[in-house]
């Protein structure tokens, strides 16, 4: 996700506890949207 920011993406995990709170509940919240579509996509076949 968003490569050419992946630099800038590790420092402000570093360097501000907010933005890495923030990007930690993006990646659980992602990785549940993704469960979610494989599921449906199971159910549907």
């Amino acid at each position: 996700m968003f490569p050419e920011y992946r630099a800038l993406i590790s420092r402000l995990k570093k360097d501000n506890t907010r933005f890495a709170a923030l990007f930690h509940e993006h990646n659980i919240l992602d990785a549940e949207i993704k469960n979610l579509s494989q599921k449906e996509l199971s159910v549907n076949r």
